[in-house]
């Protein structure tokens, strides 16, 4: 069953505030130093657009976004942003200069590998992905495991196993002629990927 987080983009919102506390502002910021000013950019599993309009937006950049979850996009579209539904596993994704994936690799496993080639593709320049690796689903508390797998699945046929450092260092090993970018954030719970496209 789908998480409540995913019913509306402020509960959305909210569980990210929690989830990165004190760094949940520090992690746009060293995001949006891998996306130039005028870039063409399209992010998938866009959530609630708050990177793109707190930090993207003034970068003035030709942004598009789009989600499996139809609540998100008719919350963007009401903000005058594109967006639109779209299933990352089964439909064509546009072709843009940069794509943009916040924290949801892990929804793909045990298909991550085959995603990131497909998104590699359709990308013209380069691939970013951000990826949480410090998750309560991998916690070895069970009451704490338990609340973090039932808070995040997005969808009925996702994954609901998540990264470890470990784990997100073997997916990408196949990448590593790609990879020009691997950064770690300062809490260590984060890690940026960014992958050439050719």
């Amino acid at each position: 069953m789908q998480s409540p987080i995913y019913w509306h983009p402020f509960l959305y919102q909210s569980a990210i505030r929690f989830t990165y506390g004190k760094h949940y502002i520090s992690r746009y910021k060293q995001l949006e130093k891998h996306i130039p000013k005028h870039a063409d950019l399209l992010e998938l599993c866009m959530g609630d657009c708050f990177f793109y309009l707190n930090f993207l937006r003034q970068k003035q950049i030709n942004y598009k976004c789009a989600d499996i979850n139809e609540v998100f996009v008719k919350a963007a579209k009401q903000k005058q942003i594109e967006a639109f539904q779209l299933n990352i596993f089964t439909d064509d994704i546009p072709t843009c200069d940069y794509i943009l994936l916040q924290g949801s690799l892990s929804y793909f496993i045990p298909h991550e590998k085959q995603i990131i080639q497909k998104l590699l593709v359709a990308c013209r320049k380069q691939l970013i992905i951000s990826e949480n690796i410090h998750n309560l689903s991998n916690s070895r508390s069970p009451i704490k495991s338990w609340i973090g797998e039932k808070f995040s699945a997005p969808d009925f046929g996702q994954s609901k196993i998540k990264f470890t450092k470990e784990t997100l260092t073997k997916t990408f090993s196949d990448f590593k002629s790609r990879i020009v970018c691997w950064e770690e954030s300062p809490d260590n719970k984060e890690i940026i990927i960014v992958l050439n496209a050719n």
